[in-house]
């Protein structure tokens, strides 16, 4: 199962930094190189949230943190003509407020916990020094093989 192995991967340094190993069992950060994978493990933040608390707000203007699901599961909603729906569920691995932090637009869903959530968190000027710029890479590379295809064909 990819979740117990993601899981079992999650081990912690001393003083709270993550290893470099989890962070490159992850799909998102396994090309990065070695270097810039310490230097994510030494910004990274650990945080608790509880059953039913909101880790980020559709809306908010003040995006200031990325975050990567250690343990527990994350339901994303949106608001789609003045109803909530739930969106998905995020588990252990996953990650999540990319977004806002890349394009300095407010948050696009509310991401609550279901339960007990362990979060590792990475502040915005961290995010953007280390992963803004390849984010924004692979970002520029999907709009061209979208407008690729649809000139061309699927093929």
């Amino acid at each position: 199962n990819d979740v117990k192995r993601i899981a079992s991967r999650m081990t912690l340094t001393g003083g709270g930094k993550v290893t470099t190993t989890f962070l490159m069992s992850l799909p998102m950060f396994a090309e990065l190189p070695l270097e810039e994978l310490r230097r994510m493990s030494n910004c990274l933040e650990s945080k608790l949230f509880t059953d039913g608390e909101v880790i980020i707000q559709e809306g908010d203007t003040e995006a200031d943190r990325f975050f990567i699901i250690e343990s527990g599961h994350v339901s994303v909603k949106k608001t789609v003509d003045g109803k909530i729906t739930v969106v998905t569920t995020m588990t252990e691995g996953q990650t999540f407020g990319e977004r806002a932090l890349l394009v300095n637009e407010p948050r696009a869903a509310t991401c609550q916990a279901q339960g007990n959530v362990k979060c590792l968190m990475l502040i915005r000027k961290d995010f953007q020094e280390i992963l803004g710029h390849l984010i924004c890479t692979i970002g520029k590379l999907g709009a061209f093989l979208g407008a690729y295809k649809s000139k061309f064909g699927p093929n």
